[in-house]
């Protein structure tokens, strides 16, 4: 909250002023004596530290990016096959842009000749 009514006001993410015109990615608002930053969005382009500099006094605060976790929509279901036959192992999570990954006896199984991993929405 801010006391005086019209005081020198500058947003910055690092050293780099902010616009006080609305972007893509921010939008600042003043509702009488509250100022807020509003970052649309959040990426990992965004974590850093902020600041909101009211005439010589500056605020600092830092944003961090913490994981999401997918739910799974649809389990993966057992299979048998015989030896040399191929099989697909298929699920759905709930978040389209989360990768996971997927494992074998413990490991993370890589992309190879014998092993092909594909992602389409939220099917995996």
């Amino acid at each position: 909250d801010i006391v005086k009514d019209s005081p020198n006001i500058k947003w910055f993410k690092g050293d780099e002023e902010i616009p006080l015109e609305p972007k893509d990615k921010y939008e600042i608002l003043k509702d009488g004596k509250h100022l807020t930053l509003l970052v649309k969005n959040a990426s990992s382009d965004d974590v850093g530290d902020y600041a909101v500099e009211i005439e010589t006094k500056r605020y600092q605060a830092k944003l961090t990016l913490g994981e999401r976790e997918a739910e799974i929509l649809k389990p993966l279901e057992d299979a048998e096959v015989y030896e040399k036959e191929s099989v697909t192992f298929e699920t759905e999570i709930s978040e389209e842009d989360i990768p996971g990954e997927w494992k074998l006896k413990g490991e993370t199984l890589r992309p190879s000749p014998t092993c092909e991993m594909k992602a389409k929405g939220n099917k995996r």
